[in-house]
């Protein structure tokens, strides 16, 4: 079976040993990039510019005509060669179709995300289905990959990622799991630091969960980054925060704040 790792660096693996070196380093792009974007068709000749876009016509021709042939003969070694995920060249297309034999990590999250997304289960079935829809993103698409479609293609994922994170923390909130809900929050600021309506949020359950103390600090932590990283001050809605916690019924303010923590506008952010 082949194993295909969009997330982090890339790899393809065969009964779980790695395909070293068997389609060179534009060839594993190329191969990543059909990957990436399964069942739509491109033209040979937009591949040969966006990969070998340096040389001249016949080279790049060469070089994909190279790329290709390798990328099959790899999928070829599932001993499926009439399967019809084998890159399909018709005149001056090409197409590559995933089959549930052959999948990646990253279309394997896409689709745990967005059956996540449109369940209609019951609470505690759903906090399920995110957590097992987080396990399965396992960090940045083509880590280190600088091309514009890849990165623009990561920060789909990533997003999609933090709208799955957010919404698992609003369910764990809504149900009182201020633990769990805590250390969804901390999850996504180790992916998105400078999130500052996830610091708000985390005051808020830090307050709730009895923790006054922490909620402060995290203030305090929010107002460093920020200083530091972009010169600003947190805005007024965060700063009150603050002054809640330090009267004396800080709790039962920040109760009435609880249905707001992980809101529609951070889901969908």
């Amino acid at each position: 079976m082949l194993q295909i790792q969009l997330f982090g660096v890339p790899s393809f693996r065969i009964a779980g040993c790695q395909c070293r070196g068997q389609l060179g380093q534009a060839g594993q792009l190329l191969a990543s990039f059909l990957f990436c974007f399964p069942g739509r068709v491109f033209r040979l000749d937009y591949l040969r510019d966006l990969f070998w876009g340096e040389m001249d016509e016949s080279r790049a021709r060469a070089a994909m005509n190279t790329a290709l042939w390798r990328l099959r003969k790899l999928l070829a070694q599932q001993g499926k060669t009439e399967s019809n995920h084998i890159p399909l060249v018709q005149r001056s297309e090409i197409v590559l179709n995933l089959t549930d034999e052959l999948s990646t990590d990253a279309r394997a999250f896409e689709q745990a995300a967005q059956g996540a997304l449109s369940a209609a289960v019951a609470p505690m079935q759903e906090i399920f289905q995110l957590c097992s829809c987080v396990e399965s993103y396992s960090g940045p698409l083509l880590d280190g990959e600088t091309s514009g479609w890849a990165v623009a293609e990561r920060e789909r994922l990533h997003g999609l990622y933090i709208r799955i994170l957010s919404l698992l923390a609003n369910h764990y909130t809504r149900v009182g799991q201020f633990e769990e809900a805590i250390a969804v929050a901390n999850k996504i600021l180790r992916a998105d630091p400078l999130r500052e309506a996830t610091h708000r949020d985390l005051i808020v359950l830090f307050a709730l969960n009895e923790q006054r103390a922490s909620a402060i600090r995290q203030f305090e932590r929010l107002r460093a980054l920020l200083r530091e990283e972009l010169g600003v001050a947190p805005v007024r809605e965060t700063a009150s925060l603050v002054d809640a916690l330090r009267s004396d019924a800080f709790r039962e303010h920040f109760v009435k704040l609880q249905e707001n923590c992980f809101g529609p506008s951070t889901i969908l952010a």
